[in-house]
């Protein structure tokens, strides 16, 4: 059983006309200013991208196979690695602050797409244009690559955690958990109003509200981990998708993605896992001649 579709997030950072009453709490309004760091300082940033797609599922018969044509069907397991330059930018003719993530494959299941250096040229151009055409593309190009239930903007689910996202989210704290050895304060988050995942399934568009958990650190308010899951009915069947991002702290003083894990269950099987890992991020070289806007200032 396969129900393909794309997963897109959409979250903006701006700034707030009045702070959320979560705010009041320090460990929470420690997670904004790293959310807002965030929204102004990484897209300047480019990491390399490594996606492996593990997926399952059957293949599609237009007709009832009995005989020996039903003994031919069987499941099928794909396994994909995807390498791709990788970066967040606006998007042209969005709402202001509104960052999606752009990439450029470089490389699939070992074979070369493209060179680094015109993978880092086509994002850069991507980027400077802003363009949703070049967001779809992408998802087109995966797509075509054999990739199922492709998930992206995972990656910048911190901007929903603005002073102006607080506004729009439910948070309670609900105790205290070790990442690794980091000691955390754990809250679970619920959208009410607005963002939350768009969801392309063929010609049908729906926007699907996420709920999930984050874990700040005791000492500093940073986000450690953030779960965020979404779930819905499908005709007969049932959807759920799932998410599990962690932070890490990069060189430009701005906290970034370390790792994204992603599933897509259907009538509760696992039937696609997308993992994302990301190299160290630095600074979009300037030989790219790309304007990315004013230098990183420490704050």
């Amino acid at each position: 059983m396969r129900l393909g579709a794309a997963v897109v997030l959409s979250f903006a950072c701006l700034l707030a006309e009045q702070p959320s009453a979560a705010a009041e709490d320090p460990l929470i309004a420690a997670l904004a200013r790293h959310a807002e760091a965030f929204g102004s300082k990484a897209r300047l940033l480019i990491a390399q991208e490594t996606l492996l797609q593990r997926s399952y599922g059957y293949p599609a018969h237009r007709h009832l196979a009995i005989g020996a044509a039903a003994e031919q069907m069987r499941a099928s397991y794909q396994v994909h690695e995807i390498i791709s330059e990788y970066s967040i930018g606006p998007l042209k003719g969005a709402a202001p602050g509104q960052l999606v993530e752009a990439r450029a494959i470089s490389t699939r299941d070992g074979v070369a797409v493209l060179s680094t250096e015109a993978a880092r040229r086509r994002l850069a151009a991507d980027l400077a244009a802003g363009e949703e055409r070049a967001r779809k593309k992408t998802l087109e190009e995966l797509t075509a690559m054999g990739l199922a239930d492709v998930a992206t903007d995972y990656g910048t689910i911190l901007l929903a955690f603005t002073p102006t996202g607080l506004a729009d989210l439910a948070l309670s704290p609900v105790g205290s958990a070790w990442i690794g050895t980091e000691k955390a304060a754990v809250y679970t988050w619920t959208q009410e109003r607005s963002g939350g995942a768009l969801e392309f399934r063929g010609r049908k568009v729906a926007r699907r509200p996420m709920k999930g958990r984050i874990w700040l650190r005791l000492t500093d308010g940073m986000p450690l981990r953030i779960t965020a899951g979404m779930s819905h009915d499908e005709g007969a069947h049932a959807l759920r998708d799932d998410a599990s991002i962690d932070f890490t702290m990069s060189a430009a003083g701005c906290v970034v993605p370390a790792s994204v894990a992603h599933r897509h269950w259907v009538d509760g099987k696992m039937l696609t896992e997308n993992l994302y890992t990301y190299a160290p991020f630095h600074r979009f070289a300037t030989d790219t001649r790309i304007d990315f806007g004013a230098p990183i200032t420490p704050r």
